[in-house]
């Protein structure tokens, strides 16, 4: 008999790393060269603007770091925001789960080298997945090399830079949860329990990032493996999509109860939004074709042609990337294309939304009145024209029918998993070209460079230095006594304010999230956005301390009408003032008063109101 030795688990891991290290190397050099003002300034500068969703992440990465390390308290619930509720921070967009496991990068190097590290690592990460993905199917390193900057150069990864941290944990995830279903529907010889674990892991990943994807991730991977070509039986591929979907569920529940917790106290009647206020926010298809409108070129000429009102509208799939993804659609095997091409098209329709748009606008066809009255309880609220209605599309029905589904609002974050199909097509694409001899090769590289150059960002439109944010308020605030509360104005600032408590360690009534807890919205009109006489009984009744006041003395209407109506309140007593203020918008002076009873005497400074 003749023995056969097999290469040990261990042989096979280092085998399978050594196979990745290079092109490992190739996307950190990469995205180190096309991200390099932000790799000089990793400790000091965020991409984005002053008010950004990154000074809520910074906030977040801090505060979790102080509750696991400083202070031994719940690191997801935190009592200094939204005071005098507090915050259970699962409710929120952000995964603080994630900043729990980043907290010890956190201590040693600080928020601002963290956040910056992970946001640029998300990217090398991302890239490496979709390379995994091509280059098990193609063999060709090239292909899959292209296919990961066709992904990682998409405008729709580079605008999350600013603060969604939540989204590109789940770009991140998704080759891997995409590539690991279809290893594990593969015949019982080809595939193990392994890529069962290893699937719902990353798609459990994926999903957790933010519950978005419970819809975003899973409608478009379920359409990849039940099209995906397989010699297991149905049956086999359905028992291991079953498992794949039960052990998810074990890796998923954890969270999902954190986040049902979370949500059942900070809104316990809301949580959804209407038909009318998402309607505008898939995008528009002819978006999908625009150029990138973060390019440096272009960016401050193009919203004449493509008006930009939000990231719906930041969806550019790029020219040579589109090239090489017909390219392999017209000419890859069907039976390697059509699971992609199903997984696209499925984000591509949900992605627009419940309604057509064109040029940002709905697309409105002439209806009869009985026809509109029929689709009425669809619509809802929706404002439209007599006797005209929108083109509906499947994710209205969507929204009427599945649960949770109205949880959404912006439609067009879709366009990650689109993203990821057409990434792989393009890397298909490229496969073909480069079994055409030198020509093929020279034209891929071509379309390489010339994907990079079209999702170029740098320039940055906005790079802002963090220590912008930062005011000597914040040092008065934290020689307060331990304990002391206070409110921002104007009240669109939320985010900032929070930034600033992760400095001063106060308790501040303002918060951010998705949805306002049910507190603050019972109370949003009386705390107007600059200080009113109808908001000091609400602060009075929560025991606020202090009120701050960002100034904009060079704009007339604050001059004329806020700044007089703030000084003349009767139960505001002014304590301090300082000659700095937030680095935008005009602030340029910070003034803290005191909130006291109507008649009441002033405190002197570090004395605060007795309840």
């Amino acid at each position: 008999m003749t023995s056969i030795s097999f290469p040990s688990t261990a042989t096979r891991l280092r085998g399978t790393i050594g196979r990745y290290i290079g092109p490992g190397l190739f996307f950190v050099l990469l995205v180190a060269l096309l991200q390099a003002p932000l790799v000089l300034r990793l400790n000091s500068h965020v991409v984005g603007r002053p008010f950004d969703d990154s000074f809520e992440v910074l906030w977040q990465l801090s505060a979790v770091a102080e509750a696991a390390f400083k202070t031994h308290t719940n690191p997801f619930y935190t009592p200094h925001v939204f005071y005098p509720q507090g915050w259970y921070l699962a409710g929120g967009a952000q995964p603080p789960w994630y900043f729990v496991l980043l907290s010890p990068l956190t201590i040693l190097l600080g928020p601002v080298v963290t956040y910056n590290l992970v946001i640029l690592s998300t990217f090398i990460f991302a890239g490496l997945g979709v390379y995994w993905v091509v280059m098990t199917r193609t063999k060709m390193a090239v292909a899959g090399l292209l296919a990961g900057c066709v992904y990682i150069a998409a405008p729709v990864f580079s605008l999350r830079m600013s603060g969604h941290m939540h989204m590109l944990f789940g770009m991140m995830f998704l080759p891997y949860a995409a590539g690991s279903l279809l290893k594990l529907i593969q015949p019982r010889r080809l595939g193990s329990r392994k890529w069962i674990i290893l699937g719902s892991l990353f798609f459990a990943a994926t999903v957790i990032s933010q519950w978005y994807f419970l819809f975003v991730a899973t409608l478009p991977l379920l359409g990849l493996a039940l099209f995906a070509p397989s010699e297991a039986t149905r049956r086999d591929r359905l028992t291991r999509l079953f498992w794949w979907g039960v052990i998810s569920l074990v890796f998923m529940a954890p969270f999902a109860l954190l986040t049902w917790h979370a949500r059942r106290e900070m809104f316990p009647d809301g949580g959804t939004f209407s038909v009318a206020a998402t309607a505008s926010l898939g995008f528009s298809v002819d978006y999908l074709l625009a150029p990138n409108p973060l390019h440096p070129l272009w960016r401050d000429k193009l919203p004449t042609l493509f008006p930009i009102s939000g990231e719906q509208d930041i969806v550019s799939i790029g020219y040579a990337a589109l090239f090489a993804a017909v390219v392999g659609l017209l000419v890859g095997p069907r039976r390697q294309t059509r699971p992609f091409i199903v997984m696209g098209t499925i984000a591509f329709l949900l992605g627009l939304g419940p309604i057509l748009r064109w040029r940002g606008e709905p697309v409105l066809i002439a209806a009869p009145a009985w026809v509109k009255g029929a689709l009425a309880r669809l619509l809802e609220n929706i404002a439209l024209p007599p006797g005209q209605l929108p083109v509906i599309l499947p994710g209205l029905l969507l929204y009427h029918w599945l649960p949770f589904y109205s949880s959404l609002r912006v439609w067009a974050r879709f366009s990650i998993p689109l993203m990821l199909a057409i990434a792989v097509l393009a890397g298909f694409g490229a496969a073909w070209l480069l079994k055409k001899g030198q020509a093929g090769m020279v034209l891929t590289i071509g379309l390489l460079f010339l994907i990079l150059f079209e999702g170029l960002v740098i320039p940055y439109s906005d790079l802002t230095a963090v220590a912008d944010n930062d005011r000597l308020v914040n040092a008065w605030l934290a020689e307060q006594p331990e304990g002391t509360s206070l409110i921002e104005y104007p009240r669109w600032i939320d985010k900032l304010a929070m930034y600033s408590q992760s400095i001063h360690g106060q308790s501040v009534v303002n918060g951010y999230m998705s949805f306002p807890p049910a507190f603050m919205v019972d109370v949003d009109d009386e705390l107007g956005e600059w200080p009113n006489q109808r908001a000091l009984p609400v602060l009075r009744d929560w025991g606020i301390d202090y009120l701050v006041v960002s100034t904009m003395p060079d704009e007339a209407r604050f001059q004329d009408e806020i700044w007089p109506t703030v000084i003349s309140l009767d139960g505001l007593c002014p304590v301090a003032s300082f000659p700095d203020a937030y680095g935008f918008a005009g602030f340029k002076e910070t003034h803290v008063f005191a909130i006291v009873e109507p008649g009441e005497p002033c405190p002197i400074s570090g004395e605060r109101r007795s309840d």
